[in-house]
């Protein structure tokens, strides 16, 4: 099991963008069939409003764009649909504070 380690955008159409969490890297072998360097394929799952199904995906590193949020920021921007935007500071607040680990989410990569 792989913690989220930092949160992404992925291109999954042009000009259409998907939060994601970096999960590591992807197996060799993938890297193998796509004749690429296994440092820069990445595993990142890319949940689905509100967090009732994953998709996991092998992405170049090239292809991701790190963004600058929390974890628990982007859960709560999932799990809201986008609605909680303004909320998310005062979670981020309370689960420091109380130690509340709700948002620890994993994703189990094979």
């Amino acid at each position: 099991m792989a913690s989220f380690q930092k949160v992404v955008l992925v291109e999954t159409f042009p000009g259409g963008y998907e939060v994601g969490f970096v999960t590591g890297l992807s197996p060799e072998e993938f890297s193998k069939a796509l004749k690429t360097n296994p440092d820069q394929l990445i595993t990142v799952c890319i949940s689905f409003s509100p967090l009732t199904s994953h998709r996991i995906a092998a992405v170049k590193a090239e292809r991701l764009i790190e963004i600058d949020i929390s974890v628990v920021k982007a859960v709560t921007y999932i799990i809201t649909l986008g609605i909680a935007r303004a909320t998310s500071k005062i979670i981020e607040e309370s689960h420091s504070e109380s130690g509340w680990d709700f948002f620890n989410f994993e994703c189990i990569v094979f």
